[in-house]
Formats: structure tokens, sequence, C-alpha cells
């Protein structure tokens, strides 16, 4: 199991490793949601700080992932306009994945994003197929009720 830091210093620390590379962020869990990715130019920690954080990058594709969610193939992703402050991320905890070379982070309301390195060239083709491949069996299965509760108890601090 990994181990949730909520430690702005190290997360700081992490960022340089993960900027320039990809990026994905999923807004709720369930059958309908969007999610939105792109390469990352930035990844950087506002001040004053705060469990925030700020990508910028000069393209980015949205996509809705769900059941119900039916697009052609040309349709599922789209590019779409980049905010001009960048993509604000407000997360609760985090923890690194090493053996993807990726880093989670995870928001109150079960937004998650992921940040991958941009130093291994395979795990960075892998990234996206990877994440839209769970995001698709999680429309599918019901969360098992360990993680429910982990969840929930996580939320309470």
């Amino acid at each position: 199991m990994h181990r949730h830091h909520t430690d702005l210093k190290k997360l700081e620390a992490l960022l340089p490793s993960f900027s320039k590379g990809p990026f994905m962020v999923k807004g709720g869990r369930g059958k309908e949601t969007e999610v939105y990715a792109g390469i990352a130019d930035t990844i950087t920690i506002p001040t004053p700080p705060r469990p925030t954080i700020i990508i910028t990058c000069r393209t980015l594709y949205a996509r809705q992932i769900g059941c119900d969610a039916r697009f052609s193939p040309i349709e599922r992703w789209k590019t779409v306009p980049a905010p001009p402050a960048g993509l604000i991320f407000d997360w609760r905890w985090f923890y690194e994945q090493p053996s993807q070379h990726r880093l989670k982070l995870v928001a109150p309301r079960h937004d998650r994003c992921w940040l991958c390195s941009h130093t291994n060239s395979i795990l960075r083709e892998l990234f996206s197929e990877a994440l839209v491949t769970m995001f698709l069996e999680e429309c599918v299965e019901d969360e098992p009720l360990g993680k429910r509760l982990r969840d929930r108890f996580l939320l309470m601090f």
C-alpha cells in the first residue's frame, strides 16, 4: 500500500522530475466524468504555499469517460483552450508510484491528478492508455468497500 503524504516541501522537491511530462486530471468517480490531459510545460505551487498545484501547458485535451459516453474515435479527445493562468488542482494528499514514474494527487471530492515523469519514454507512452483503461474499468466495477472506507476516513482529516 502506498503511503499518503501531505507535506508541501516533499511535493515541491518531487515536481521538477514531472515538469515537461504528460499529465491527466479526472474529476470525481463514476460513470460520466470529464478528463483533461496534456504535456506540462511547468508545474508550480502558488505563493503563499497551499495544497494546490498549477499546471501550465500549450495544448489541453478533454474527453468524457464513461459507459454512456458514445463518441466516434476521432471525437474522443478534443482540443480545448488551456486556461491562461494554468490548470489549477487543489489536492488533499499525494503519493509516488515509482515503478511507473508517476505521481498521484487526490482532492477532497475524489478528483485525481496524475503526473508522469518525462525521463522514461516507454512509460510515458503507456501513461495515457493505462489511465484511460483504469477509468473505464471504474465505470463498470463497484469500488471495493475497503477503499471507500479508507477514502472517507482520509477526507475527515
